[in-house]
């Protein structure tokens, strides 16, 4: 006779639990089941958890849950250590810890298996770059991506080109404006669109 209850409460099946609803994009309920006593201890359902509060929208529980997890980073496949250190990255930048943003999104860059995901971390690299200073390098990497054959990817490079060339008088505001304008068409359905 199986134990139904305690089954349900052990480690392993919270943990995959609470990683399957991550992969569905339900944050605030993986973050509950990832942030459980069961799982506390285990650095991989950190990493997961880290990516639910990222995702949320909660940079600093985010950190937090990575460097709980650092250790299991080198468990997983390398897409998947690139989507876990790209999300790190990403709320690393939001703390102002540039330099550490830039490491992070080398590392998930140099991992990547899919071009997609090597692109979005060249461009959290090259937001890295210019909040460290390094305006010229951002706007150079940021001319390329600007033509990466994702339309996200693409349409967010060209969105952080003209901030940052107006930012630096390195754009004239009215040429910034104008390529604002026409990203009303090049990127639509999230947060993002314009």
């Amino acid at each position: 006779k199986t134990d139904v209850s305690s089954m349900a409460r052990s480690p392993e099946l919270i943990a995959l639990e609470g990683a399957g609803t991550a992969l569905m994009g339900h944050n605030k309920e993986a973050l509950d089941l990832l942030t459980q006593l069961e799982v506390a201890n285990d650095p991989a359902s950190q990493l997961w958890a880290g990516l639910a509060a990222q995702s949320d929208g909660n940079a600093e529980e985010a950190r937090v849950r990575f460097d709980r997890g650092a250790q299991a980073l080198s468990d997983f496949w390398p897409q998947q250590r690139a989507i876990f250190l790209l999300a790190n990255a990403g709320a690393a930048l939001e703390l102002n810890d540039d330099f550490l943003a830039q490491s992070l999104a080398k590392r998930a860059r140099d991992d990547a298996q899919d071009a997609v995901t090597k692109a979005q971390a060249e461009l959290l690299l090259a937001r890295a770059l210019y909040k460290s200073g390094r305006a010229d390098e951002a706007l150079e990497s940021l001319n390329i991506l600007e033509k990466n054959s994702d339309r996200e990817v693409a349409a967010r490079a060209k969105f952080e080109k003209a901030i940052i060339g107006m930012e630096t008088g390195k754009v004239s505001p009215a040429d910034s404006i104008r390529a604002l304008d026409a990203l009303r068409y090049a990127w639509r359905g999230d947060e993002f669109e314009i």
